[in-house]
């Protein structure tokens, strides 16, 4: 009996290592689940902090690059989700991951208005990672870059390889930032022909393509061209489908020159009883941004502590970020006499100054 039990301890001190791995595997699963559940469940706060404590613990784990590109997406400001991007591209190079990490850095870049790096970062995702899913999205960005840029030859070059490799699923968008572009060179016969595509193939059923926007220009490029009759009817039925809307309104179209894919943003959140809210209208005025957000519970939760201390802030929808702005001011010297000290007292570590439009 002593010799069954002498064995039984040998075997049981044997696997010691293999059950303490095992367990030890479950609970970094574990962890790595309860973050990503609170991701899911839209408490993104908990899910920073159980995704940061995961890392602490777990830092070769197999979940660590996935973790981290969550990280990138709930950060606060731009440098931090710099950091974790740049370490996902570091330390699983040629990955998906990777390929993720580099689209999320093209999309800081142009959230942050840095045309020129973003582009690079796009042309990585379009020449090193071909067969991704971010692959058609880049081409596009790569075009408002460029439209961003006024270089009509990187906006030509990304919108003919996009339609040679028989791309579809960003097709109406691609389109309509051609159209404004055509629009914006005055090459109103060419813009109207697009524009008239654009209404016809949509049917105003595709969320991606701001349609009062496609009325208007395609009715100014028909005066254009002196076809008033095209004109008119456009403009009829940009009043008769979109009445709610500025462009029917008396919105202001692309101006020529410029190039005009933009869609509308969404409206500034103003504190009430703010004193600034008394001022006189000012139509065009410099703003402070000071972040941008994929996800837009952070961005509203930034937003309403910014507004608890009395700062005027306003919301812009850029793409798939959310922009955060404070104050408006009349001239840019004005701007940036205010933004040092608001930076200092909440402690920002980046922001730029941006002139803005109501």
């Amino acid at each position: 009996m002593k010799k069954i039990l002498a064995v039984l301890f040998v075997m049981f001190a044997l696997n010691l290592p293999a059950r303490a791995a095992f367990y030890g595997a479950m609970v970094e699963e574990d962890a790595y689940i309860s973050a990503s559940s609170q991701f899911e469940k839209k408490d993104y706060s908990a899910a920073a902090k159980e995704y940061a404590a995961f890392l602490e613990k777990f830092p070769e784990s197999k979940y660590k690059a996935p973790s981290l590109l969550k990280m990138a997406e709930l950060s606060e400001n731009i440098e931090d989700a710099m950091k974790y991007y740049n370490m996902v591209i570091n330390d699983f190079p040629g990955t998906p991951y990777e390929a993720e990490a580099v689209y999320g850095l093209a999309k800081l870049f142009y959230a942050g208005g840095d045309y020129k790096k973003a582009r690079v970062y796009f042309n990585i995702i379009i020449t090193k990672f071909p067969s991704m899913v971010w692959v058609e999205e880049s081409y596009y960005m790569l075009m408002l870059c460029a439209g961003a840029e006024h270089d009509t030859a990187i906006f030509e070059k990304a919108y003919d390889e996009y339609n040679s490799k028989g791309y579809f699923s960003f097709r109406s968008r691609v389109n309509m930032a051609y159209a404004g572009y055509l629009f914006g060179s005055g090459k109103y016969d060419r813009a109207i022909v697009m524009y008239r595509e654009l209404i016809d193939k949509t049917q105003g059923k595709d969320g991606n393509i701001y349609m009062p926007l496609v009325y208007l220009n395609a009715s100014l490029a028909a005066k254009k061209i002196n076809d008033d009759k095209s004109a008119e009817m456009l403009e009829n039925d940009l009043k008769f489908k979109y009445p709610d809307s500025p462009e029917a309104k008396g919105g202001k179209p692309a101006e020529e020159g410029k190039f005009s894919q933009a869609q509308p943003t969404a409206a500034p959140i103003k504190p009430s009883g703010h004193k600034a809210a008394a001022k006189a209208v000012i139509k065009e005025f410099y703003t402070m941004q000071i972040g941008a957000y994929s996800n837009k519970k952070l961005c509203d939760l930034t937003a309403e502590k910014l507004i608890g201390k009395k700062y005027e802030v306003f919301v812009k929808k850029d793409g798939k970020f959310y922009k955060i702005s404070v104050g408006k001011f009349a001239t840019k010297q004005e701007a940036e006499n205010f933004a040092p000290g608001m930076a200092k007292k909440e402690k920002l570590k980046s922001w730029l100054i941006k002139q803005a439009r109501e």
